[in-house]
């Protein structure tokens, strides 16, 4: 790992009735594995692959290349068993004419390009507000809850989006077609499961009021808080998976 992290605060002037400040820390970097102590890969859950010269546990499986839109390009496309109008197309990178386990390469990295965390307070007249948000950009996350929800191979409930799946009427859908046959191994590891895993979540936010010393002493108390606190409320991300 090759990387930094920062920190930078600010605090008002502590004497003023309005208080505030904020903190921000950053943090970015690189991972690379640069040797291994066998000849062979390892491969986790056949999702991700530790190999020489990637990011430790990158998603590694087939490229999907969209949907297969008509008979014309299903003619024309590498041998792939099961391939059909509305079906996962793969892509053929080794240029062999055939889809099988040698297409497979990287098709994602889990490490994020940045790493951070946003802490807001403020105070005024004893009440005292704080704020916190952390986040992560440009990751990738494997969405293995797709194999449940996108295909009509099991027999429980599934996910609204296939009720978009292709049909000759939905023809631009990105939706396989619902089938109760795996015929073309959709669910084998492959890009149609990789997402952007990028958010940024409100964490926690306290409002707090300290009560008056002047109510204190009448109960015997040195000191008094009331307070409300929510944990994350807020998630905003492109990613439809579980968390």
């Amino acid at each position: 790992n090759k990387g930094f992290e920062t920190i930078l605060s600010y605090k008002s002037n502590p004497s003023n009735a309005f208080k505030y400040g904020i903190d921000l820390n950053f943090s970015t970097y690189k991972n690379n594995v640069e040797s291994l102590d066998t000849d062979s890969n390892f491969l986790l859950n056949g999702v991700s692959i530790t190999k020489k010269g990637s990011p430790i546990a990158s998603f590694y499986g087939l490229i999907a290349d969209g949907l297969f839109r008509t008979p014309e390009e299903v003619a024309v496309h590498a041998d792939q068993p099961g391939k059909a109008v509305g079906k996962i197309r793969y892509r053929d990178i080794n240029f062999d004419g055939k889809i099988d386990q040698f297409d497979r390469t990287i098709i994602g990295n889990p490490h994020p390009d940045f790493i951070y965390g946003i802490n807001l307070y403020s105070s005024y007249k004893g009440f005292d507000v704080t704020l916190f948000f952390d986040g992560k950009q440009g990751n990738d996350l494997y969405n293995a809850q797709r194999a449940i929800g996108d295909f009509d191979y099991f027999s429980f409930n599934h996910n609204i989006n296939t009720l978009d799946a292709w049909t000759p009427n939905k023809a631009n859908s990105n939706i396989p077609a619902l089938s109760t046959l795996n015929s073309n191994n959709e669910l084998q590891p492959s890009s149609y499961f990789v997402e952007d895993g990028s958010y940024m979540r409100l964490k926690n936010i306290q409002l707090t009021y300290n009560v008056p010393s002047s109510i204190l002493k009448k109960i015997r108390l040195s000191s008094a808080q009331i307070y409300v606190q929510g944990q994350n409320l807020f998630t905003f991300t492109k990613y439809k998976g579980l968390d």
